[in-house]
């Protein structure tokens, strides 16, 4: 369904291009022109998560981005746990096209969790590939990122939640508690806020809330 999304998505006239990324920067399906590599998706997801997350500690809604160049339109949209990104021409029209994304948008949000799953597995070879030796930024203390995981693992259970669903979301953002990094730190923050914290404080006070669980630890990126 999601593949199938992508690729209807790109074929609407005014699209040049169109793809999926999850919220660790994974490339989950595109339907791009050649001349889009796969190193610029790469870098294009990891900017489009960090512009999201911004916006998102802002008020609960759906958020958008439309990025205006000489000869490209660039529409953003979450969706579920993921984004959805369009190129388009830039005289294409806005409306329509965000009307045809929005119906996309609600198909690949109805997907089972298992195409999810294994969209994004089949995505993360890439992305170990390109993390194998982290930069010392990118490195975050071990004893902090530990901590803030063990307050959310007490929240979870106090809230009726499930602890196994955050170990869940450890494995699969492939988090290192021993050797943890600021990306895949910032990806299983991103998942336990979709699937574990809005659902017992509401999205707004859930991302006040681990905003600050991060900030009291250190965590938080500078300039933040």
């Amino acid at each position: 369904m999601v593949r199938e999304q992508i690729t209807n998505l790109a074929g609407t006239s005014g699209v040049v291009g169109c793809c999926l990324f999850a919220r660790d920067g994974s490339v989950l399906a595109d339907a791009m022109p050649d001349f889009i590599t796969p190193d610029h998706l790469r870098r294009a997801a990891d900017t489009v998560v960090e512009g999201m997350l911004g916006l998102e500690t802002l008020e609960e809604g759906v958020w958008e981005m439309d990025l205006a160049f000489t000869e490209i339109l660039c529409v953003i949209r979450p969706v579920g746990t993921a984004i959805l990104l369009l190129l388009c021409d830039p005289d294409a029209n806005l409306p329509v096209l965000k009307l045809s994304m929005n119906v996309a948008a609600k198909r690949i949000a109805a997907a089972s969790p298992q195409e999810l799953a294994d969209l994004h597995a089949a995505a993360s070879p890439l992305e170990v590939q390109r993390r194998v030796e982290p930069s010392a930024e990118e490195l975050l203390p071990a004893d902090a990122v530990q901590t803030v995981i063990a307050a959310i693992r007490n929240q979870a259970i106090h809230t009726g939640g499930s602890d196994a669903v955050v170990e869940q979301i450890l494995r699969a953002t492939g988090l290192n508690l021993d050797v943890p990094t600021r990306s895949s730190l910032r990806a299983t923050l991103n998942e336990i806020l979709e699937r574990v914290i809005s659902k017992s404080m509401g999205r707004a006070e859930a991302t006040r809330w681990l905003n600050q669980l991060v900030k009291q630890h250190g965590l938080a990126k500078p300039g933040s």
